[in-house]
């Protein structure tokens, strides 16, 4: 770490940052610097404030935590208990992302602490807190979480948490176990196109399938994404067509 740089001397490159419009080539030379010093509380205060500006104005200082290593795993670690919800939240976020891309002393220990936390801070009244909270699940969570992601998807009132929580099953889809995965979201993403009427969950969903069971069902991710119900529709036939005849497979 750069331990000459002070949270004084940062302010002001940033605050020149700022000025410029966050132009892309400063934005990686104050990103690296800040990354490299032992400001953590000053960096994570910079990716709260980040978070809050338009898409197309974000600069992502999230994108430089990882330079703090260790130590800003552990910085990020005692914010998990935060009795601000956006630290916390933003934090185990952070956590989500970062622990898969590295490897951390006691990291078995910080994934263990970190989904706890993500299943905790996932019953926030808050839709938003809950929505970055079921994302991050995908990234991190285990078998043992996919039962908060099977009722979030059948239950949320909030129609992006029950779009993340089928694109938490995509996520999952390489790293928890194959068997295990197809056949707790198989049962519930029926449920889901059973019941469900919004139709970009709908289409997440059928996204889900498609990774899960890696099976081409005709959905493309731009007619999710441009809420195609045409093409959603036709998607959906197909996947219960393809998990109930799975369903049946299995029990002959």
């Amino acid at each position: 770490m750069d331990m000459d740089l002070s949270a004084e001397d940062l302010l002001r490159e940033y605050e020149e940052l700022e000025k410029s419009g966050f132009e892309l080539g400063k934005v990686f030379e104050f990103g690296d610097r800040l990354g490299r010093s032992n400001e953590l509380e000053l960096h994570f205060r910079l990716i709260l404030d980040d978070e809050k500006r338009p898409r197309s104005q974000r600069w992502h200082p999230e994108d430089f935590f990882r330079l703090h290593r260790y130590e800003g795993m552990l910085y990020l670690r005692q914010l998990l208990a935060s009795e601000d919800k956006d630290y916390g939240v933003s934090a185990a976020y952070l956590m989500a992302e970062l622990l898969p891309r590295g490897r951390y002393p006691g990291q078995a220990e910080l994934l263990e602490e970190l989904n706890g936390t993500l299943v905790r801070l996932a019953e926030s009244e808050a839709p938003e807190y809950r929505r970055k909270c079921l994302i991050a699940l995908g990234w991190v969570g285990t078998e043992r979480e996919i039962s908060v992601l099977e009722r979030h998807l059948l239950e949320d009132s909030d129609s992006l948490c029950r779009a993340w929580s089928a694109s938490a099953f995509l996520q999952m889809s390489g790293r928890v176990d194959e068997n295990i995965l197809k056949q707790k979201a198989s049962r519930v993403l029926i449920s889901c196109f059973e019941q469900e009427t919004d139709v970009f969950v709908r289409g997440v969903a059928v996204e889900a399938v498609q990774a899960v069971w890696d099976v081409k069902l005709g959905l493309r991710g731009c007619a999710v994404e441009d809420r195609n119900q045409k093409a959603v529709n036709r998607g959906v036939r197909r996947a219960l067509e393809f998990l109930t005849a799975e369903k049946q497979h299995l029990s002959d």
